[in-house]
């Protein structure tokens, strides 16, 4: 094999290219460190700041992660997958609307329960009445107004309005239900937020509309001091119900309980 007598060498080919080989390797490996060292890769681009870099004992980099950056990683992972899952869940709906006519999952189970809502006033005697928006709209289903006209207790002879927010997930997430009459009553606070067993700690999807119907009657004939959201009214009804009672026949004729001033509510035959 002829000799290679490219200067300042004179060697055969394959070893000329393995001595180029060797001196490449070492210039690249020394330009690799030094540009670790200043934590830049080898084109100018800054190296993440979650990744850390040393020499072990054999002068290689060693790429050392953050344990934080790890933790932040997991959190945008799992936020990714979340936002990926609620446009699935988004476009789940949106086909079933259209497989159905475009009514939801919710909206079939209002109008099965229809029949037996617009009942209730025969069911009762007249003590509860279901009201619907005056469009006729389906989505009026979603914002029903519930009358409850106690015919013995307390409340007797009153007429009491109370706000029905049937969420979009119905039966799965639980009603709001807002009294929207001024009440003296141990259950129903100044800004109408009503404490019912069912619409609290014993929910499940299994109660529908019907029953918390039923549930807001009863909470007339059977209000509960243990569990109050008006703590004066609770407190009198256990120290004093004479008391008690009379400050409730004061509030549904329009009179003052306490200073505080309530709106007439007597039911209008």
């Amino acid at each position: 094999m002829k000799p290679c007598f490219f200067p300042p060498f004179t060697l055969p080919l394959p070893q000329y290219f393995t001595v180029c080989s060797f001196f490449k390797y070492l210039f690249c490996r020394h330009i690799r460190i030094l540009v670790h060292r200043e934590g830049r890769e080898f084109f100018g681009s800054v190296r993440p700041s979650s990744v850390q870099e040393r020499e072990n004992s054999y002068g290689r980099s060693i790429r050392i992660q953050d344990p934080g950056s790890v933790k932040q990683q997991k959190e945008k992972t799992m936020a990714f997958k979340l936002m990926q899952q609620r446009k699935a869940n988004a476009g789940a709906q949106r086909r079933e609307r259209a497989a159905t006519g475009g009514q939801s999952a919710s909206m079939k189970l209002l109008m099965r329960e229809l029949p037996g809502l617009m009942n209730l006033h025969a069911i009762t005697d007249n003590q509860l009445r279901l009201l619907f928006q005056e469009d006729g709209q389906e989505d009026s289903l979603y914002n029903l107004r519930l009358k409850v006209s106690p015919t013995d207790g307390l409340w007797e002879g009153g007429a009491f309005d109370f706000e029905l927010h049937v969420p979009q997930d119905y039966p799965f997430e639980r009603t709001r239900v807002d009294c929207a009459t001024q009440i003296y009553h141990p259950n129903i606070d100044a800004e109408g937020h009503v404490c019912l067993n069912i619409l609290r700690e014993d929910f499940n999807p299994s109660i529908h509309l019907e029953e918390i119907c039923q549930g807001l009657l009863f909470l007339f004939k059977n209000p509960n001091p243990d569990s109050p959201l008006n703590d004066t009214a609770a407190k009198e009804m256990i120290e004093n119900p004479q008391a008690f009672e009379r400050n409730v026949r004061t509030s549904v004729r329009g009179g003052s309980v306490h200073g505080r001033k309530f709106p007439g509510c007597l039911a209008t035959s």
